[in-house]
């Protein structure tokens, strides 16, 4: 499993699993022991809390499957900074995402081959949970702007 979480990112530690109602969940948490400030850019080790955060990535063997990944809060150590703390990322997701990288491209994949009804269908039996509006929501953000 581990081997699984490395192709994620080569941080992450496996924690542990099950299969909950179907779903394959996984825990792991980051093995970096440094953390950058998002807002300047200064590495911290400094915890101030920890908490978890949940996103759905691929299916494995027709489960939909839930990454449980604990995160830390950090303080920054940098006196010019506006922010006196700031949340652990994750290099596989986007900020607040509740989809890991992959499994957006995924759903693109599906989605610009179909409609978005026949895309959320199709992602559906494969174990995928994504609605209508978020495929098109994926959409709208790969479209390029259009000139008037």
């Amino acid at each position: 499993m581990q081997e699984l979480l490395t192709l994620l990112d080569k941080d992450l530690i496996y924690d542990g699993h099950e299969i909950i109602d179907g779903t394959f969940v996984i825990t792991a948490h980051s093995g970096n022991p440094v953390c950058k400030c998002r807002y300047c850019g200064k590495e911290s080790a400094s915890v101030h809390s920890v908490y978890r955060r949940s996103v759905q990535d691929l299916p494995i063997q027709g489960h939909t499957t839930t990454l449980v990944l604990t995160a830390r809060k950090m303080f920054c150590k940098n006196p010019q900074c506006g922010h006196k703390t700031f949340s652990e990322t994750f290099s596989f997701l986007d900020r607040n995402a509740k989809k890991t990288d992959r499994l957006k491209e995924q759903i693109l994949n599906v989605a610009l081959e179909t409609s978005s009804v026949a895309a959320a269908d199709t992602l559906k039996r494969e174990a995928i949970q994504a609605s209508k509006s978020t495929v098109c929501l994926l959409l709208k953000k790969i479209a390029p702007p259009v000139d008037n």
